[in-house]
């Protein structure tokens, strides 16, 4: 996910992991399926969303135990 969000082509991330170029595109394929996303921008944004959900959680889970000093 790192080196798709860096911007990388198929063939820079199959260099840094040391795998086929192949074995990168059935990665994403899976992850898009899974996801249920259809281009790595849209994977992108996801990951930002989920995020972006994580952080406002942790907020709200510290404002709820602060009510309680």
């Amino acid at each position: 996910m790192q080196n798709i969000m860096q911007g990388l082509k198929d063939k820079e991330i199959a260099d840094n992991l040391h795998i086929s170029v192949s074995t990168v595109r059935n990665h994403i394929n899976k992850l898009f399926e899974e996801l249920g996303v259809a281009s790595r921008s849209q994977l992108i944004s996801l990951h930002y969303e989920n995020k972006l959900h994580e952080i406002l959680h942790e907020v709200k889970m510290e404002n709820r135990n602060l009510k309680y000093f």
